[in-house]
């Protein structure tokens, strides 16, 4: 569709130039090289670009899987069924949605804070040069913090299950286009989300790897 043509193009005016060696398909997430790992993470809203997370660190060598587990309770949703493209068609990487049925979001796997949103809606978790973005339901950027309670910030490390945000479920349900929590690859490029879950999960099970 047009507005697909629009929003690929937008991405590609601004993401950096793919590495030389593609990531494998199979496998999880595979050793990358070199260890300086750029990522520009794009929060899109509706095919509309509303802020660029540009970050760039030395990490270690990529592990040969990295497991994810959900961050709150609810429902899995693939996220092909996200009902925002920028999601559904994996225009910042492969992952999954739940729909949550706490008020709690908890880290996936332990690690370090690269990036908490200024409104506080979304946050990107980084393990040995992995990248996980954690997004809390659709257009919430637009809620500028409200209903969002950070309980960590940008910077901090992290253990598997530690609190990290608070959200309102009330003020998603007027305010949001969607409740949905999206966890998503963003780094490496193109690393494929495997053994995903299905059903329903809570918080700290397996989500995917």
């Amino acid at each position: 569709t047009e507005t697909k043509k629009k929003n690929e193009s937008r991405l590609r005016r601004a993401l950096p130039g793919k590495n030389s060696s593609k990531t494998p398909e199979a496998g999880g997430l595979q050793p990358q090289t070199p260890t300086e790992n750029a990522a520009r993470i794009f929060l899109l809203e509706n095919a509309q670009e509303y802020t660029i997370m540009e970050i760039t660190f030395q990490g270690a060598p990529m592990p040969n899987t990295l497991k994810v587990f959900s961050p709150v309770d609810g429902a899995v949703v693939p996220l092909e069924q996200v009902p925002d493209p920028v999601f559904s068609e994996h225009m910042l990487g492969d992952g999954i949605a739940v729909d949550p049925a706490n008020d709690t979001v908890f880290a996936p796997f332990d690690g370090k804070i690269i990036n908490f949103n200024k409104a506080s809606h979304a946050l990107v978790l980084g393990r040995d040069g992995a990248e996980v973005l954690i997004h809390v339901g659709l257009e919430t950027v637009s809620l500028k913090g409200e209903g969002f309670t950070p309980l960590a910030k940008a910077g901090d490390s992290v253990t598997l299950g530690q609190p990290l945000l608070k959200f309102s479920q009330e003020v998603l349900a007027q305010k949001a286009a969607s409740p949905f929590v999206m966890v998503v690859v963003t780094a490496p490029a193109d690393a494929p989300a495997l053994q995903k879950a299905d059903g329903l999960v809570k918080a700290g099970q397996p989500l995917f790897e």
